[in-house]
């Protein structure tokens, strides 16, 4: 019966996921028009619902035990490297999933919170392969008190995700954990193993931005992809909050678009997102998103803060692409690439409070106070993404700000006659320490490598010495398209700079994420 269901949720969200710019139904004058996308997307909620209440109920009939469990391979259709497994218990049990890999670090392992009732997500499964699944019941002190071995058998990978990761040097191994993929050129996220085989990916497009880590486990998309034409490019309008087994938990409509960032105000509080003002700019918002109603409780146009250069002469003048946001003061650092500029804002006071940049962009302007003073050698970046506060005190000085970016070096914007200083053809994760008190900041570090025009981020794990640098956008040569970019995952030993591990991806993506799987967040049943 289940089974059943899931097809025609499959067939719904291929029609979701797959629309582009539906223009929605005409209403009389004195109505609000229909948004057939929304009607859409809220069937797909309720088919989804229907089958994770049926799911639960035939767990819950009392003849499915451990040892016996009732199994549903992708029970929602659209994430082909997972499963379900129920069960009841006379107690309340933990459960341990071993999923093992071909080495053992990419073996995947997550314990779910006890329980009497269990849908055990299985999620990182290997493609076109029986599947060997332990499960293991744990008591509250730890003990194991039972074990069962599960078989899942998979399909072969879509011919698009065929061969689409390539180690390409192995001097040490990388940190263990999928690396999760979005955006770019591969509209489906995937995630890889550190042997570079695909264990995860999901049958839902999303726009060229992607996924977006949630706090509770689960994840954001952003898609309803070229709902909203503009001069520059068409955007996608809608949020999708999801889990990894592909169960859509609820839909955020954003009426003027949504790109490049989705970040949580507080742990599952409302949503800080980049939008378009759609008033002869785009790219140039910040809204806050209430997290249960969607509605957006405060918007701030980037033009309030600056304004009246050459630069805002442009369409796309800010180009917005990262947000990160301090919770303990309200202050925001945004990254608007097309001023090769990170800006740190107070959300709360609506004010400007200091302008990290090369200081040439910004002499002869009202805004030149605001930039910070560099001290010693510093190679300024240019046209930079991922612009992120580092909250581990990395350069040992509890008096300053650290920030890491990565420095695309690139220039576009024909409004900005700075040059580039150096490195032409390199990118670079480049990491500074910020005297907010005395307005000066030095250039601690430098990582550069390939040459990735555009998108791309990093990641950094102080605990492990370890640096990612996921270059998202390289180039076969100059004159290449930008549809024949590739990407490229660099790890480092941070403390020296040594590169212990790279891969190639087929497409050029948005951002990449190493990612610890929790179970929990795909194991609860689904709100009405």
């Amino acid at each position: 019966m289940i089974r059943k269901k899931t097809g025609s949720i499959l067939l719904i969200m291929t029609l979701l996921f797959g629309l582009f710019g539906l223009a929605g139904c005409k209403a009389p004058a004195d109505e609000e028009p229909v948004n057939e996308d929304l009607q859409i997307q809220q069937e797909i909620m309720e088919s989804n619902r229907k089958a994770d209440q049926d799911l639960w109920q035939e767990i819950n009939k009392g003849d499915h035990t451990f040892q016996d469990p009732y199994i549903a391979p992708d029970p929602f259709g659209v994430s082909p490297l997972t499963g379900v497994v129920g069960f009841k218990n006379t107690e309340p049990v933990g459960v341990m999933v071993t999923i093992p890999g071909d080495v053992p670090t990419d073996s995947v392992t997550y314990e779910l919170a006890a329980a009497k009732e269990h849908m055990v997500p299985i999620i990182g499964l290997y493609p076109n392969r029986i599947n060997t699944v332990t499960l293991s019941l744990i008591d509250a002190n730890g003990t194991t008190l039972d074990e069962k071995e599960i078989e899942f058998e998979t399909t072969a990978l879509p011919e698009t995700l065929e061969n689409a990761v390539e180690i390409t040097h192995a001097e040490a191994e990388p940190i263990p954990g999928l690396t999760l993929v979005s955006g770019g050129f591969m509209r489906h996220p995937y995630m890889y193993d550190t042997s570079g085989m695909i264990r995860w990916y999901l049958e839902v497009e999303t726009d060229a931005h992607g996924y977006f880590p949630a706090e509770n486990g689960r994840f954001f998309l952003i898609g309803g992809y070229g709902s909203i034409p503009t001069e520059t490019r068409d955007y996608a309008r809608f949020v999708f909050d999801m889990d990894y087994l592909g169960r859509l938990h609820k839909v955020y409509d954003i009426p003027g678009g949504i790109h490049h960032e989705i970040v949580e105000k507080e742990p599952g509080g409302n949503l800080l997102i980049l939008g378009n003002s759609l008033e002869g700019h785009v790219e140039d918002t910040i809204a806050e998103v209430h997290r249960e109603t969607g509605e957006i409780v405060r918007e701030i146009n980037f033009a309030d803060y600056i304004s009246g250069t050459k630069y805002n002469e442009r369409y796309d003048w800010a180009h917005i692409n990262s947000l990160s946001y301090d919770r303990s003061d309200g202050t925001m650092i945004l990254s608007p690439r097309d001023v090769s500029s990170v800006v740190k804002i107070d959300w709360d006071k609506e004010e400007i409070l200091w302008i990290l940049s090369d200081p040439e962009m910004w002499e002869g302007t009202a805004y030149e106070s605001y930039v910070l003073q560099p001290v010693g050698d510093t190679m300024w970046h240019y046209e930079q993404h991922a612009a992120f506060e580092i909250h581990s005190d990395i350069d040992n000085d509890p008096d300053t700000l650290d920030l890491m970016l990565f420095d695309n070096r690139t220039i576009r914007n024909e409004l900005n006659d700075v040059p580039i200083k150096g490195d032409e053809n390199r990118s670079s994760i480049t990491q500074y320490a910020i005297d907010e008190e005395a307005k000066t900041v030095v250039q601690v570090r430098r990582f550069p490598n390939s040459h990735a025009i555009i998108t791309s981020n990093f990641e950094l794990y102080p605990e492990k010495d370890r640096l990612l640098a996921n270059h998202g956008s390289v180039r076969p040569n100059a004159d290449s398209p930008l549809s024949d970019m590739y990407g490229e995952i660099f790890e480092y030993e941070y403390s020296t700079g040594k590169l212990l591990h790279s891969v190639r991806l087929r497409y050029g993506f948005y951002r990449a994420h190493r990612i610890t799987l929790d179970g929990n967040a795909s194991a609860r049943p689904m709100e009405n």
